[in-house]
C-alpha cells in the first residue's frame, strides 16, 4: 500500500471514511446499509465527503457542516479516495463540484431527523439539513444526473460510494 500523499487529495474528489469502533449512528448506517444488501465490507464506509483540496473538506458532522482539516479529524481512520470515472471530471468538473459542494454544505445545521430514520425507518428529513451522502451526492447530480441511476440523492447511503465500482475508482486507499 502505497503511504498517504496530500497531493492525491484533489479538490472534487469523493473520501469515503470506514467505521471500525462503535458509534451509535455510524452502527446505525452501517445496519441499515446491510438491510439494503450492501456487502460488509461496503456497508462499513458509513461517511463521505467532497474533498476541498490537499487536506481540507467541508465535513457534514453534528451539531453543523464546518470547514476541517482531515488530517486531524480523521487521523488514524480508514478511508478510500474515489474519483469519479468520466473522461471529463479531470479537466474541469471537478473543480465545479468542489466548489458546489463546498457552497451547498457550509454551516448547515446537520440533519438530525434525517439521519435518526437510519434508526428508526418512515422518519422523514428536515429541508435544507443534508446529512453527509446526500449532500455528496447532490453536488454530483448537479453535472451528473444519472449518477447511481438517478435516484434521489436523500436516498442515498454513504455504501454507494463505495459500492458503485463503475462510477467510482479507487485513486487511493489506507490510514490518515
Amino acid at each position: 500500500m502505497v503511504s498517504m500523499n496530500l497531493d492525491l487529495f484533489k479538490i472534487g474528489h469523493v473520501m469515503a471514511v470506514k467505521y471500525e469502533r462503535f458509534n451509535l449512528f455510524s452502527e446505525a448506517i452501517y445496519r441499515r446499509q446491510k438491510l439494503h444488501g450492501f456487502s460488509d465490507e461496503e456497508s462499513r464506509y458509513t461517511h463521505v465527503a467532497v474533498l476541498s483540496g490537499g487536506q481540507y473538506a467541508v465535513n457534514i458532522m453534528p451539531p453543523k457542516a464546518r470547514f476541517v482539516d482531515i488530517t486531524k479529524v480523521y487521523k488514524g481512520k480508514y478511508v478510500k479516495l474515489l474519483r469519479y470515472n468520466a473522461p471529463d471530471f479531470d479537466n474541469h468538473l471537478r473543480y465545479k463540484i468542489g466548489c458546489w459542494y463546498n457552497a451547498l454544505a457550509s454551516n448547515l445545521r446537520y440533519d438530525y431527523l434525517g439521519i435518526a430514520s437510519f434508526l428508526i425507518p418512515g422518519l422523514g428529513q428536515i429541508q435544507g439539513r443534508p446529512f453527509c451522502s446526500e449532500a455528496t451526492t447532490q453536488a454530483y447530480q448537479h453535472f451528473y444526473p444519472y449518477l447511481f441511476g438517478g435516484i434521489e440523492s436523500h436516498k442515498i447511503y454513504p455504501a454507494h460510494f463505495v459500492w458503485a465500482a463503475g462510477d467510482f475508482k479507487v485513486h487511493w486507499e489506507g490510514r490518515i
